[in-house]
């Protein structure tokens, strides 16, 4: 799960070494999970992130 920071960073909240394996493998892209309410933000620091689902409570 990647959260944002108050510093105005993402930051990965357990499950990092998917992150790790990722880089590794050089992978092209790497599925996260984030709260839809922090969708802007991610958005904003990942310019090409590819939203496949929302869903909001």
């Amino acid at each position: 799960m990647v959260q944002p920071h108050s510093t105005g960073e993402i930051i990965i909240v357990g499950d990092s070494h998917r992150l790790a394996v990722a880089r590794v493998k050089r992978a092209a892209a790497v599925p996260v999970l984030f709260e839809h309410e922090h969708l802007p933000f991610v958005q904003a620091r990942l310019p090409r992130l590819v939203v496949l689902a929302t869903h909001s409570a």
